[in-house]
């Protein structure tokens, strides 16, 4: 009897630019819904949210939702492609170990 193949999704969600606060609030229901989906709650999802000025990252590992308090900018771009390619890289470790 052959399983079914695990979905992997990525959430990428962005705040309008005339929102002054990050909704990570609406970040984290987009997040269980991936989980939800997954039908799997012991793969990771990340999220990553944005307004245009601050980006903010999170897991959801399990029930347990894990917030990065760090704001990444644009002006700082090594920090948050460094930020970005480490979520990159858990998913590609991810699906590797899964090979």
């Amino acid at each position: 009897m052959k399983s079914n193949p695990v979905k992997r999704i990525l959430v990428l969600a962005a705040n309008p630019k005339e929102t002054e606060q990050l909704r990570l609030g609406e970040e984290v229901r987009e997040i269980d819904k991936a989980q939800r989906l997954n039908e799997n709650s012991e793969i990771i999802i990340f999220g990553i949210t944005s307004n245009g000025d601050f980006w903010q990252f999170g897991k959801l590992e399990g029930h347990t939702f894990t917030r990065n308090k760090t704001f990444y900018t644009i002006q700082d771009l090594d920090q948050l492609f460094a930020a970005v390619n480490y979520i990159f890289q858990q998913c590609e470790a991810s699906i590797q170990k899964d090979l």
